[in-house]
């Protein structure tokens, strides 16, 4: 009988120690971070029993384009000291869920996370900015991936993340995504500007603001766009617009909005930049309502109260 190969793979680790590795995850190294009980030295990080302390000083042990992962241990809490920014075709993933998810908190004058490499993605991490955050995420490359997050916003950032420069954000994804306002303040929860990139993905995300309202847009184009989705998104307590867009007029799509839900704070004040196909957005399957005591209805090109 021949031998079974698998994508497991034995490595010697740091002090001796034999590690077994699904190679089909990633052939990259594995560097684990616990703000508690790690420490920043050489030596550490190698396993989740000797973790280093900061994920800066993890994303130091990176390689560029390897498929590294640094993985955030439960109950990882950490206050930044500088913004963290990803070496390119890594990912930060975090371990565990509710309390236990890491937390991330900001500093002020600089954006939290800066994704200047492409290919870097980030999962289940919650993102806390405090007042004076430029932005908890500013995106200047292509084909970032973020699952699973919290990104919470206070009065400032106004702009949750921001993508900008020319082809930034292509091929983006945001996937199963939390965004948060809990005061008055924010304005946008996603932001592509300065000409940044198309198709990309916003899936089975949710857009809370019912607290206090979201000012002006949960997402933002101030170019043309094309090849997005939007699908399977609830966006609560929008004050003004749902997504706001500079659309091209033509006979297909700039891009799709589906199977969404949203719920106003008062009727949407324009329906050019929402959901007007004849400028490029298409809809299918997104009800809307501005009152809680009635039922959601089909969002059109002229938004009315729904009844």
């Amino acid at each position: 009988m021949g031998l079974s190969r698998t994508a497991l793979f034995v490595r010697r680790s740091v002090g001796g120690l034999f590690a077994v590795e699904d190679m089909a995850t990633t052939t990259g190294a594995r560097i684990f971070c616990d703000y508690t009980t790690g420490t920043d030295a050489g030596g550490y990080g190698t396993g989740p029993d000797k973790p280093v302390k900061t994920l800066n000083y993890a994303i130091t042990l990176c390689t560029a384009n390897k498929g590294d992962i640094i993985y955030l241990m439960p109950g990882h809490a950490e206050t930044l000291a500088a913004t963290i920014t990803p070496a390119a075709g890594s990912s930060i993933v975090g371990l565990g869920r509710g309390g236990a998810r890491p937390k991330i908190t900001g500093l002020t004058a600089i954006a939290m996370l800066t994704i200047s490499a492409a290919n870097v993605t980030v999962r289940n991490v919650h993102f806390l900015a405090v007042t004076g955050t430029t932005y908890i995420a500013h995106i200047s490359a292509a084909a970032p991936i973020l699952e699973n997050c919290i990104f919470e916003q206070v009065a400032v950032p106004v702009k949750a993340i921001k993508i900008r420069g020319l082809t930034a954000g292509t091929e983006a994804v945001f996937r199963g995504c939390t965004f948060i306002g809990k005061v008055n303040g924010p304005a946008y929860a996603i932001d592509f500007a300065s000409s940044s990139g198309d198709n990309w993905i916003v899936d089975s995300c949710t857009f809370n603001y019912a607290a206090a309202g979201l000012d002006t847009a949960a997402i933002r184009a101030n170019h043309k766009q094309s090849g997005y989705v939007i699908t399977n998104c609830l966006f609560m307590g929008i004050d003004l617009y749902l997504v706001e867009f500079l659309s091209s007029v033509g006979a297909m799509p700039d891009g799709v909005m589906a199977d969404c839900r949203v719920f106003t704070t008062a009727i949407l004040a324009s329906t050019e930049d929402v959901l007007d196909a004849s400028k490029g957005l298409a809809c299918a399957n997104v009800l809307a309502t501005d009152d809680k005591t009635k039922w959601a209805v089909p969002i059109a090109t002229a938004q009315v109260s729904a009844s």
